[in-house]
């Protein structure tokens, strides 16, 4: 890449990073808004559950979901979690 974009694309990128985002959980996902960009500028993470493959030279299709993983507000289970986590607060991914 031509180092002139790349240094641009640092900077939008950085510029970005450093905005606030207002961050919520919807349906089991993270979702992060930037009204500061644009009414609309927002995006969401979720977790997938998946099937483990085999650890070999072969090339696999992507295996199928299997469903999201919950995520949790950690205030929600204050009394259930160490600490230290309770403290700090946020969102917890329950696996098992």
């Amino acid at each position: 890449m031509d180092p002139a974009p790349a240094r641009y694309l640092r900077t939008v990128i950085s510029s970005w990073w450093s905005l606030p985002a207002q961050l919520t959980l919807e349906d089991d996902q993270l979702a992060f808004h930037f009204p500061q960009i644009e009414a609309e500028a927002s995006f969401s993470i979720d977790f997938q559950r998946m099937l483990r493959m085999s650890d070999t030279d072969r090339t696999y299709d992507l295996p199928p979901r299997l469903a999201a993983f919950p995520l949790r507000h950690a205030d929600d289970h204050a009394g259930r979690l160490p600490g230290q986590v309770a403290a700090r607060g946020g969102v917890i991914l329950p696996i098992w």
